[in-house]
């Protein structure tokens, strides 16, 4: 199926700079469902809902295949309809207008493309693509990840002095710099009902790193847990490998959550080991995260 990117890139620009607020594809005034009432009440999601009709209409203008089109567009809107919530909706528009748009963008893994090219951005990529323009980046290239009620991990792809990972508000256009410049997610985790844990490891020239991130309240500044860090080379660590002398090198082993609970306490272990550039002593260690109520503390157990 052929979509006309250059009309849906001006349907898509007009709707983002229009001053009527929670338009959808459907007559708010006669909004019935939950659903309905979720996108008619959230800004954002009306967007994404013009979008997606937009896009839907212009492809079965052009299809060779209504019926199928159809079809295939009524059981999505009943696997929508199942939503409890905003965060269940966003994620059910977002699948389905990479569907209609452009299949290729659909990821292996959690993170979206944030596309650099006109007329091939949903609504929600447009917004951080648009708010990135606004902090400086000429084109951003990188990708995000929902995090729930509005807000986003960016992990970006540019200069190592511009790359990295982000926490985005699009809402309020808050925009900060949590790590870097090279990120990867490793895993994430429910801490109570309203706290998320999500773990990554940080690359850069020279260290490397594993960093916690807990998201209590989406529309606030997460709490960051700056695991262990050792001064190591990129892919095999040590005192020769490190682009400037040092006096102690180190390769981080692993971690381990030891305690996830309905109580808000954390705890997390690193394992590296450390190496004395000057004598080669090599020695194992493990230090020990707690977190609680946005603090944590720090300290060295003993190695078994």
């Amino acid at each position: 199926m052929l979509v006309n990117f250059r009309v849906f890139s001006i349907v898509l620009l007009a709707l983002l700079a229009s001053p009527i607020a929670h338009a959808a594809g459907f007559d708010c005034t006669k909004a019935n469902s939950r659903v309905e009432k979720i996108i008619c009440s959230d800004s954002p999601l009306s967007e994404f809902d013009d979008a997606l009709t937009a896009t839907y209409r212009g492809m079965l203008d052009q299809s060779f295949a209504q019926e199928d089109l159809r079809r295939e567009q009524r059981e999505w809107l009943k696997k929508r309809n199942t939503c409890g919530d905003a965060n269940c909706v966003r994620a059910a528009y977002r699948m389905r207008f990479a569907e209609l748009a452009n299949p290729a963008s659909i990821p292996r893994g959690a993170f979206w493309p944030i596309d650099n090219r006109p007329g091939e951005r949903s609504p929600e990529s447009e917004r951080l693509y648009q708010l990135l323009v606004a902090e400086g980046w000429r084109e951003p290239l990188g990708e995000y990840l929902d995090v729930g009620d509005g807000a986003y991990f960016i992990t970006m792809e540019s200069a190592p002095a511009a790359s990295g990972l982000f926490y985005a508000i699009p809402r309020t256009n808050v925009l900060l710099k949590l790590g870097g410049p090279f990120v990867e997610l490793r895993e994430t985790h429910r801490l109570r009902e309203s706290e998320r844990l999500f773990i990554f490891s940080v690359k850069g020239y020279g260290f490397s790193a594993y960093t916690a991130v807990v998201v209590a309240n989406p529309r606030s500044k997460p709490s960051v847990i700056p695991l262990a860090s050792v001064d190591s080379d990129m892919v095999e660590g040590g005192c020769g490998n490190h682009p400037k002398p040092i006096k102690m090198a180190g390769v981080l082993r692993s971690y381990a959550i030891k305690d996830i609970n309905g109580d808000g306490v954390l705890d997390i272990e690193v394992a590296l080991t450390e190496t004395d550039c000057a004598s080669g002593r090599m020695t194992d260690r493990v230090l020990q995260y707690l977190y609680t109520d946005g603090t944590y503390k720090e300290r060295s157990l003993t190695r078994p």
